[in-house]
């Protein structure tokens, strides 16, 4: 009997142990895998903010580029002409400092500096072995650009920098567009700080309480780290001894886009590098970056642990069901088992939810940008309505905008280059008008300051000539500085030709009554000579 009894008791307790066995693993496993959503959400977090880095760096130098490519399409550039060189490059100079340029320079097609706007010392400088030059001379269109990452000489020795190149092709006088063949006549290059990049885009990010970013090149030189020790070595030789995070990087350097985890030393943010002697798990996602014919790619990680923070509490709770279904193990094992279970579903459901608040974010900007691109489209629309052309032109003569009415008397193709002028447009011709038959608005304005109203003979792109009515108003800052101005034209050929017809009948009508009042005084004279004669006969 007492056999029996321990043997029931044996069994209870082997059913309990087993029980405890399960709850137990299953406890592990559901931890693990909410573990591993929260993971995979926290990666995700941070996929998004690298590639959102990523487009923030790439924008940023397609503007630089483009300011630069601006510059190397002007005539008197491509001529090397001093004065006006000289004056663009500071322009061009002063527009760009806000972005963090620091100089900007035109070299010759035998790479010696014929202007430099920051450091005139440099002009006569031969740069022909550098690896930029080098890489313009083989291009065929100043459509790409050049970057190069270099170090600064002179008063900024050691510091790193971002050299932007753009080659300069000879173009012609119709198009401003290089020839098929154009001829390579130099380079334009801007320099800046590498800081004044890594400073806006990368040292900002925080991921988490004590997560980074880095940045590197496709020669896995570190561009930027929260450990400056870091700066411009070799990552890949840095991730020597950890297998898992020297892949990473060769997929970085490679272009390659993802998510993934790795071991790697401890940062200490009070000391601001790496602890040697202290390991940890983190997790990263990285991204991208093209600019010219250069690669970079971003890297933004965190802790394990700092993601493992966000379930802290769900795990607490986990191990508190364990616990209670352990003490009513017999009992309250099915009901801790719905409970975990539960559990579980409900932080998969928070996982999804995060997720999913992630996405609407992400459409709600979308939508904000569309909604931008609609609004300028609309303007746009209401402009191009007006059936009279309308342009706004600035002192230097440029066309800074332009109505679709506007574009009839534009060359084809003209509109989509720049600088585009008001004589190339109204006039076709390279030089602003003057003289008595042309009188030029912008002049007259200047000289009196109100608004004036003229008579052009206007070429269309088809060659047809137009007489218009040009009515041009000044435009003024809010220093009161004369800044250009708008021109609406009225095309008055038509009237000008009934006016003319106009006259040539009303001559007409004076030749004919002229005609008639002759033939009567020629009848009377005839009359009176007759009555004469044949008076003394009577």
């Amino acid at each position: 009997m007492k056999s029996d009894n321990y043997k029931g008791l044996w069994v209870i307790i082997v059913i309990t142990l087993l029980l405890v066995i399960v709850i137990l693993t299953l406890g592990y496993q559901s931890f693990r895998a909410t573990e591993k959503a929260a993971f995979d959400e926290f990666n995700l977090r941070q996929l998004v903010l690298a590639r959102e880095t990523a487009s923030g760096i790439e924008l940023y130098f397609e503007n630089l580029a483009g300011d630069m490519k601006a510059l190397a399409r002007l005539p008197e550039i491509q001529r090397f002409d001093e004065a006006p060189t000289r004056r663009e490059l500071q322009y061009t100079f002063y527009e760009l400092d806000p972005w963090g340029v620091n100089d900007i320079a035109v070299l010759d097609a035998e790479g010696v500096v014929r202007y430099n706007a920051a450091a005139p010392d440099l002009e006569g400088v031969d740069f022909s072995w550098r690896e930029y030059f080098q890489e313009a001379k083989k291009m065929t269109s100043s459509d790409a650009y050049i970057v190069e990452f270099i170090e600064f000489k002179g008063a900024k020795a050691g510091q790193k920098g971002v050299l932007i190149a753009v080659p300069i092709f000879e173009t012609t006088v119709d198009t401003g567009y290089p020839p098929p063949s154009g001829r390579f006549v130099g380079v334009a290059v801007g320099t800046l700080e590498l800081d004044t990049v890594t400073q806006k885009f990368v040292a900002p990010i925080r991921p988490s309480e004590r997560g980074h970013a880095f940045l590197i090149n496709s020669e896995f030189d570190v561009l930027w780290s929260a450990d400056k020790s870091f700066f411009s070595l070799n990552l890949l030789e840095q991730a020597a001894g950890f297998p898992s995070f020297q892949q990473i990087v060769r997929k970085m350097s490679a272009g390659v886009s993802g998510a993934a985890e790795y071991t790697y030393y401890e940062f200490d943010d009070s000391a601001g590098g790496y602890a040697r002697d202290k390991r940890e798990e983190k997790l990263m996602a990285y991204v991208p970056i093209h600019l010219g014919n250069a690669l970079w790619s971003i890297g933004v990680w965190a802790p394990k642990e700092d993601a493992r923070q966000l379930i802290r509490s769900t795990y607490l709770q986990q191990q508190l069901v364990v616990g209670l279904s352990i003490l009513a193990v017999l009992c309250g094992a099915a009901y801790a088992l719905l409970l975990s279970l539960r559990t579980r579903k409900l932080l998969q459901k928070e996982v999804k939810k995060k997720t999913r608040d992630l996405a609407e974010a992400h459409k709600e900007l979308q939508a904000a940008l569309s909604k931008l691109q609609t609004v300028y489209a609309f303007q746009q629309s209401i402009i191009d309505s007006i059936a009279e052309p309308i342009m706004v032109i600035d002192a230097n003569y440029q066309v800074k905008l332009m109505n679709r009415a506007a574009q009839e008397f534009s060359p084809q193709g003209m509109e989509d280059t720049e600088p585009v002028f008001c004589y190339q447009v109204s006039h076709q011709c390279e030089a602003p008008c003057k003289g008595r038959k042309h009188p030029c608005p912008m002049e007259l304005i200047r000289q009196s300051g109100k608004p004036v109203t003229v008579i052009h003979e206007h070429v269309t792109a088809n060659g047809e000539a137009r007489f218009v009515e040009v009515m041009a108003s000044p435009l003024w800052d809010e220093d009161g500085a004369f800044q250009g101005i708008i021109e609406a034209t009225r095309d008055i050929t038509n009237r000008k030709a009934q006016m003319e017809d106009a006259l040539a009948e009303q001559a007409k009508l004076s030749l004919r009554s002229e005609d008639e009042l002759g033939q009567f005084t020629h009848k009377i004279v005839k009359s009176l000579q007759e009555f004469l004669v044949e008076a003394p006969d009577s």
